[in-house]
């Protein structure tokens, strides 16, 4: 079984989908509100750290879920100015180990999405919490979806927030 980072762990939810499918996970979060979340999901086994500073060579494989404030159109008001938007897509994706998944947003700006593979998780179960496009890469078996993805009606969001709204990632 693999002991499994699960880096940014936000409020928990990727976590908790590793631990249903049988892993054994720690959470590592720095925004202590996310954090506070994180601790009632799951095993709640998160630790308030900075990613950057956990040592992680006890660990078989890594997740990394980094901030995506710097690629999302929802960010409408100029540049992130939280203290945990730091862009850490490039520093998780240099991360050493043989199995890592980096998850992070299907940018509108196609020159951003060419470091993995986009999925959506209509793929992989009937009902899906939030149907909007992934992108996963770094070294793993690629998964086995149930089906290709494809938009219910074309030309209409899947999902739209309140300050995202500019028309639809292609």
């Amino acid at each position: 079984m693999l002991n499994v980072a699960v880096l940014f762990d936000g409020a928990g939810l990727a976590r908790l989908g590793l631990e249903r499918a049988g892993l054994t996970c720690t959470g590592f979060e720095l925004n202590p509100v996310a954090h506070h979340l994180s601790r009632s999901v799951g095993r709640g086994d998160c630790i308030l750290a900075d990613a950057r500073e956990v040592d992680l060579s006890g660990f078989d494989a890594v997740w990394a879920s980094p901030p995506c404030q710097l690629r999302s159109s929802a960010r409408t008001q100029g540049p992130p100015i939280s203290a945990f938007a730091d862009d850490l897509l490039a520093w998780s994706l240099r991360l050493p180990h043989a199995v890592l998944w980096v998850e992070n947003i299907h940018s509108q700006r196609a020159s951003e999405n060419g470091w993995g593979t986009v999925w959506n998780a209509a793929q992989f179960g009937e009902v899906p919490v939030q149907s909007r496009n992934r992108v996963i890469g770094g070294r793993h078996p690629a998964p086995e979806p149930r089906r290709l993805y494809q938009r219910a009606w074309p030309g209409v969001c899947p999902a739209v927030t309140a300050t995202e709204y500019k028309g639809c990632a292609a």
